[in-house]
């Protein structure tokens, strides 16, 4: 496994590499960055499993290391402060986990196995595998989507849009429901665009085309769903969008 530390405390930085080398041993290469441009560059130029990440540094926070990445982020992350009162945007940006300084050996523990399990699910071939089968070209599947404690089966058939919120998505449902999902738009964007007649419209907003009223070229280009919702088509996603529509049974 393949860690970053951001700090900018040499001493704190230290201090949970010793720490995590007695927990962790099967974590062999650890790099360290003292501010985020640094840990930036690293992240651009390596692959990392877990990225454990001060938020309160001098220049930018931790907070906009995460909006800068947030349609890039390929790794777990285990936010470590000593601010609580960060506590609830750490976890709007989808956080692993959050670490209080100073913080037990046994939650660092519980913090690292917790991002371990997050990892297997994501590298599971056979998991991806049997999704993309399940969904391929029919609206009438489900989607499965890891929840707390179990999983969420949502029908393709139910899904009105998927709006992007940070890292996380909010699925919108034609009967009006909306659910918010610990998955970045990217993410159902690789799941859906190019196998069910889902289609990106604009950098954060997916639409399922059995939902779209009408389309008309005003303004750059304006979609209506059946719901009335009125959103923007951008102007590099017009070609995809018209070709798909075409195509639709």
């Amino acid at each position: 496994m393949n860690v970053l530390i951001v700090d900018d405390a040499e001493q704190a930085r230290k201090l949970l590499r010793l720490t995590l080398a007695e927990i962790a041993p099967d974590i062999s290469n650890i790099k360290e960055a003292e501010d985020v441009d640094d840990a930036i560059v690293l992240i651009k130029k390596n692959t990392f499993d877990i990225v454990f990440l001060d938020i309160e540094m001098p220049g930018k926070s931790g907070l906009q290391l995460v909006e800068e990445l947030k349609d890039t982020i390929d790794f777990e992350i285990i936010f470590i402060t000593a601010y609580s009162q960060y506590a609830i945007d750490a976890f709007k940006l989808s956080a692993v986990d959050y670490l209080l300084k100073p913080f037990r050996e046994s939650e660092l523990e519980a913090a690292v196995n917790k991002a371990k399990e997050s990892i297997k699910l994501k590298k599971n071939a056979t998991f991806y595998e049997s999704l993309i089968t399940n969904i391929q070209y029919n609206t009438d599947k489900i989607i499965t989507m890891p929840i707390n404690y179990g999983y969420e089966y949502i029908k393709l058939a139910d899904i009105q849009y998927i709006e992007a919120d940070g890292a996380y998505s909010t699925i919108h449902l034609k009967e009006g429901d909306s659910m918010l999902v610990s998955r970045n738009l990217k993410y159902f964007e690789k799941l859906l665009c190019d196998r069910t007649n889902f289609c990106k419209i604009n950098r954060s907003i997916i639409v399922c085309l059995n939902c779209v009223k009408s389309y008309l070229k005003k303004d750059r280009g304006v979609i209506t769903l059946c719901c009335g919702k009125e959103v923007k088509l951008s102007a590099n996603h017009v070609d995809t969008f018209v070709e798909k529509m075409e195509k639709m049974e």
